[in-house]
């Protein structure tokens, strides 16, 4: 039983990681933690300005939803990548903060949508993007 769940986690992270390259996004896997508890799994990760918010997928019953649904995280993940590297060409010597300090209300992440990705992901993207457009507007 054990042997299936690690291979069942490798191929999580093959998803993953195949994800952000097709999307060119600079993406560094800290770990990926299997939540029995809830069924699914959280990813830790960061990109060259930091830590990156932690990502809640949850287990759909059927292997290939819940791999699009890893695919579909990942890929808001990789949208965040790029709006941070951005927003660093624009304002050299900026640092930004951990995205636990970046949440705009208390939330642990594991608020699960009906894609099975975690809200909190989907919220510090639309922070991201208000706050490039904030800079580029000047």
């Amino acid at each position: 039983m054990m042997k299936a769940a690690i291979v069942y986690t490798s191929e999580v992270e093959k998803v993953f990681v195949q994800t952000a390259v097709d999307l060119k996004a600079v993406i560094i896997l800290d770990g990926i933690d299997p939540l029995t508890q809830y069924g699914g799994f959280r990813f830790r990760s960061h990109d060259m300005h930091g830590p990156l918010p932690d990502l809640f997928v949850n287990e759909a019953g059927d292997p290939l939803i819940t791999l699009r649904n890893v695919r579909h995280a990942t890929c808001k993940l990789a949208a965040i990548v790029h709006i941070r590297d951005e927003i660093a060409r624009l304002l050299p010597g900026l640092q930004f903060p951990p995205g636990s300090l970046m949440r705009a209300k208390g939330g642990v992440g594991m608020k699960l949508q009906s894609d099975g990705t975690s809200a909190e992901v989907d919220l510090l993207l639309e922070q991201y993007r208000a706050l490039r457009s904030w800079i580029i507007r000047g």
